[in-house]
């Protein structure tokens, strides 16, 4: 018999790695790379690192994405999009999208951010409280599972390719609860409307 408090962690790790998946794929995208676009010199880069680094966080994005990304971020001002003298298509962060990325401040059409305290008001949102140190603990499993990346930005998890398979039911892996049927095609569900509204 596995132990009650064995048990409540495995549902807890899927119900984070269920939080964050359900946030719509294209918001992450947005804010992972305003973050990541804060923690670069002078918070602008090319659109090519950017890909190499959501890579890096284990949530690549295509550089064509990337690239509409940033023309939808310099649209709402939380970015300037524009090209080098040598022709490479660049982003900058404004300070608008600084604090976006940062949390201090909510944009309709990027996630917020993930972090611990937005972590453990979702629990609680979802009749699974937990103390800051046990969401720590799962966060810890996760990172160490590949299921998230804690290492890519300062403020935020970002959850990994293989996070949101394992949210979707499409893998498994031990220490976390696997997804109930009517779960997993609700999740189908919504990763194919995400797809057909792009």
């Amino acid at each position: 018999m596995i132990p009650l408090a064995v048990r409540l962690a495995e549902h807890r790790r899927l119900a984070i790695l269920r939080c964050l998946a359900d946030l719509p794929a294209e918001e992450r995208e947005r804010l992972l790379i305003l973050a990541l676009l804060a923690l670069l010199p002078q918070g602008a880069g090319n659109v090519s690192l950017l890909r190499d680094l959501t890579a890096d966080a284990g949530a690549p994005i295509l550089r064509d994405k990337v690239l509409a990304h940033g023309a939808w971020l310099a649209d709402h001002g939380l970015a300037g999009a524009g090209r080098d003298q040598s022709g490479v298509d660049t982003l900058a962060v404004t300070e608008r999208g600084a604090e976006v990325a940062e949390g201090r401040r909510a944009w309709p059409g990027v996630a917020p951010v993930a972090n611990l305290d937005w972590l453990c008001s979702r629990l609680a949102s979802l009749a699974m409280a937990a103390s800051r140190p046990q969401v720590e603990a799962d966060v810890s499993f996760l990172v160490g599972a590949g299921l998230l990346d804690a290492s890519a930005t300062d403020t935020m998890l970002v959850l990994t390719s293989r996070g949101a398979d394992v949210a979707a039911g499409r893998e498994v892996v031990p220490g976390v609860r696997k997804p109930s049927y009517g779960a997993a095609l609700r999740a189908g569900a919504l990763a194919a409307r995400s797809i057909l509204e792009r």
